[in-house]
């Protein structure tokens, strides 16, 4: 259970690393990318469950980087109860075809006291794969790895 006294960070940054559009795609697919993810982190850290679940598909299938897997309905529970909130999220790697695009990237997260365990940051990569439905982005599928320190 998360510390009732966590509050929710500030906004997530994204930074970008590089993009590439294909198909009948462009910037504003990018830009509406990007807001979709923002809206994820942003939603995730704020518990607000319905904003959140306005930006994933519902055949989500969500790897976290210790190796749990949700889907839809779990991921959206997690999200009202688990410790951890988005500091961070890239540099990324956008590639949009058409209707389908996938993103790469570092994030960072900071994961509140719980259970017994210390609050600690973690460091992870994710890619993730994402589909345009009625001209809404929408996360289709994430697969989280933990980044060990050399």
């Amino acid at each position: 259970m998360s510390d009732p006294t966590w509050t929710t960070p500030a906004p997530v940054t994204l930074e970008i690393r590089s993009m590439e559009v294909n198909g009948a795609g462009d910037q504003a697919d990018v830009d509406g990318l990007l807001a979709a993810e923002r809206q994820r982190c942003d939603a995730f850290n704020a518990r607000d469950r319905e904003r959140l679940a306005t930006v994933l598909a519902p055949g989500l299938s969500y790897l976290h980087a210790n190796g749990v897997h949700d889907d839809f309905a779990g991921y959206l529970e997690r999200s009202l109860t688990g410790p951890s909130r988005y500091l961070r999220r890239g540099p990324l790697d956008i590639v949009v075809i058409d209707s389908l695009a996938w993103m790469r990237g570092d994030y960072i997260v900071s994961v509140s006291p719980w259970e017994g365990h210390p609050s600690r940051t973690v460091h992870a990569n994710a890619l993730q794969i994402w589909i345009r439905r009625a001209g809404q982005w929408r996360l289709r599928e994430h697969q989280g790895t933990r980044v060990v320190d050399s």
